[in-house]
């Protein structure tokens, strides 16, 4: 893969990213008040760029409800875990997963924090509609199972997806449009298959695919 198409480099060519102002401290105090510790690409690209300013084709990647700034990022993170702040905290809690982010459609992007969980390896990332069929009820959230579908192997790969697909669409990034016509079956294909390059697991799925369906209609 070209080097102009590195998560580092789509990423620093996005205008609208500020770089980060965390501390490793902060973020050490933040997975004590939660009982958790994220995993290392997370926490990596919180202590790099602020999150709250990443977005990509109508694709959030920080929690709903963070406002644009350092504190937003932590604040969001710790909120989801309190049952004051989030209807689904006590589910969070349980399934040991956080939400990290959100789609075009508003369907939050769930990471998997718990280390020993064989449904959601520590470090996947999960959609979750909490407003979707077979969503649960947010009053008793843990007396049905929720509607997690899986998104990608870590949120590291899922950005540098949505990056690279954006950047290969728009011709933006110091990446050239990808040849064809966006909404034919076959340059979609063709998209998809170099997103798959980044996270081969996303074959067995039909999120990225949608994903790239959504971007260019």
């Amino acid at each position: 893969m070209e080097e102009s198409s590195t998560l580092d480099a789509l990423v620093s060519a996005d205008q609208f990213v500020r770089p980060s102002d965390l501390s490793p401290a902060q973020w050490e105090t933040l997975e004590s008040e939660m009982g958790a510790v994220f995993p290392p690409d997370y926490r990596d690209l919180a202590l790099r760029y602020d999150l709250t300013t990443v977005e990509v084709a109508f694709t959030r990647f920080s929690p709903p409800g963070a406002l644009s700034s350092e504190e937003g990022l932590l604040e969001a993170l710790r909120s989801a875990y309190n049952p004051e702040d989030f209807p689904f905290a006590r589910l969070y809690q349980t399934r040991q997963v956080v939400p990290v982010g959100s789609d075009y459609a508003e369907r939050y992007f769930m990471l998997a924090l718990d280390q020993t969980s064989a449904r959601y390896p520590k470090g996947t990332l999960w959609l979750f509609d909490p407003l979707g069929p077979g969503a649960p009820n947010p009053d008793t959230p843990e007396a049905s199972a929720p509607a997690f579908t899986p998104v990608s192997s870590s949120f590291s790969q899922a950005l540098h997806m949505a990056y690279l697909a954006n950047a290969l669409y728009r011709g933006v990034g110091g990446m050239a449009k990808l040849d064809g016509d966006p909404t034919t079956p076959a340059w979609q294909a063709n998209l998809f298959e170099r997103l798959a390059a980044i996270d081969p697991a996303i074959r067995r799925h039909a999120y990225w695919r949608e994903w790239i369906a959504a971007m260019v209609g």
